[in-house]
C-alpha cells in the first residue's frame, strides 16, 4: 500500500500557463487550439482549464510514424 505522504501528486486539470511550462509552446498556441475546437477546455466558473489527459491524447494524434 503507498503511504499518501510519498506518493507524487499528478494534478489532472492544469492551467495555461502550467500547461505551457510541462509541454512547450505558447499561451496564444494552447488558446488557439482551444478556440478551434482541436482541444476540449474545462471551466469552472471563469478559470479557464486543460485536462492533462485530452493534451496527452492530443499530442498523441499529432504525432507522424517516421
Amino acid at each position: 500500500m503507498i503511504n499518501p505522504s510519498q506518493a507524487s501528486p499528478t494534478k489532472r486539470l492544469l492551467t495555461i500557463n502550467q500547461t505551457v511550462s510541462e509541454y512547450g509552446g505558447t499561451p496564444w498556441m494552447w488558446r488557439s487550439l482551444i478556440w478551434g475546437r482541436k482541444l476540449p477546455e474545462v471551466r469552472i466558473g471563469r478559470l479557464l482549464f486543460l485536462d492533462r489527459v485530452e493534451v496527452e491524447a492530443f499530442i498523441s494524434r499529432q504525432t507522424k510514424p517516421a
